[in-house]
């Protein structure tokens, strides 16, 4: 199909065709670049891994991966929680009423990825609004696209700089300079890698936050299950992200020869959109797809993605909803939107979606 403004294109909307966009090596990433799939990458330029393919991408997720295995964040999870406690803990000082986004999501999700980078990351509204001119498929002028792209640039080259080798490993900066050395060249290509990584450490759990809160509220049985069994709250939490993925969409990927896919041939070089939203609600592979249900068999949906770009932190962004969503509701009763749910602000035109503002409201 021909869609403005980015010309010709392909949809993947059925889970076992995402799944294929996802994971065949005949679609490329970096392929995307060039033509009319640029426009489908909105600000996101062609940094670290999240433009490549192959064993150069490989090399680099392998060094990003060790930012957020389990046994880091074990490490890290008090950190997570006393910063999780402090945050509601102002809430509850407050009159009743908050903005999710602003109160808890900001500033959560880029405190977390400080912590995990092992550097102080900066005011967390600054940051975001950045993140967020990069995500924006429309809207974001140029000149605000270029400021986002030099205030994050300026943030992964200070934390590189700011970082000193084997302090202690701690923070994926400092074991990055110790594994790769400390000089001036390797430091900026460290900072160039870890870009995407900061922009998909921001954005994606700030949307998460509010969009899996908003399906919590909205279900009875994760609410009443996140309250009273907390060993069930991993289930509730991945059921929500099936249901409520950061984005309807993922990157779009670019065949390198003809290919077929679901029964259509997708000429070499048309971008293909995986369509995550769609796919994670497949009746093929889901029954009674759009309903919040604990007794489905295990069925890996597709959020966090599929194949060689699956997400490097999606460990982290579970734990930070798994520690967040429970203190919520437990801490603040009778948690419920000031507003209708029909009045809530979709945020348009970004490859992630999600609500803002969220107004909130608690207490009997």
């Amino acid at each position: 199909m021909t869609v403005e403004p980015f010309g010709e294109l392909a949809v993947a909307l059925s889970d076992s065709a995402v799944r294929a966009v996802f994971a065949d090596p005949r679609f490329s990433r970096s392929a995307t670049f060039t033509g009319g799939g640029t426009t489908l990458n909105a600000g996101m330029g062609q940094w670290g891994a999240s433009g490549m393919d192959g064993p150069e991408h490989l090399a680099i997720r392998r060094g990003l991966s060790a930012g957020a295995t389990a046994e880091v964040l074990v490490a890290k999870r008090q950190e997570f929680e006393d910063l999780a406690d402090r945050l509601i803990a102002t809430v509850c000082s407050g009159d009743g009423h908050f903005e999710l986004n602003a109160a808890i999501a900001e500033p959560f999700a880029v405190q977390c990825l400080g912590i995990i980078l092992g550097t102080d990351l900066g005011d967390p509204r600054r940051l975001r609004r950045a993140v967020d001119a990069t995500v924006a498929i429309e809207g974001a002028e140029a000149e605000e696209l270029e400021h986002a792209v030099r205030t994050l640039t300026m943030v992964c080259l200070r934390a590189a700089a700011g970082g000193a080798a084997g302090q202690n490993g701690d923070g994926l900066i400092p074991r990055m300079l110790q594994q790769l050395g400390d000089d001036r060249a390797t430091r900026r290509l460290i900072a160039h890698n870890v870009l995407p990584y900061v922009v998909g450490g921001i954005e994606n759990p700030f949307v998460a936050i509010g969009a899996s809160l908003i399906g919590l509220l909205e279900s009875a049985e994760a609410r009443t299950t996140v309250r009273a069994e907390p060993e069930r709250v991993a289930a509730v939490v991945d059921e929500l992200l099936r249901l409520h993925p950061t984005g309807l969409m993922s990157f779009a990927r670019a065949p390198m020869e003809d290919v077929e896919l679901a029964g259509v041939t997708i000429a070499a070089g048309t971008p293909v959109v995986p369509m995550i939203g769609p796919a994670n609600r497949d009746p093929v592979r889901y029954e009674n797809p759009d309903t919040f249900s604990l007794a489905r068999p295990p069925s890996r949906h597709l959020s966090f993605g599929w194949g060689p770009h699956f997400c490097v932190g999606e460990q982290l962004g579970r734990l930070q909803l798994e520690l967040l969503l429970p203190r919520l509701v437990r801490r603040l009763p009778g948690l419920r939107l000031s507003v209708q749910r029909s009045e809530l602000v979709k945020r348009t035109g970004h490859i992630v979606d999600g609500y803002d503002p969220i107004p909130l409201a608690w207490g009997r």
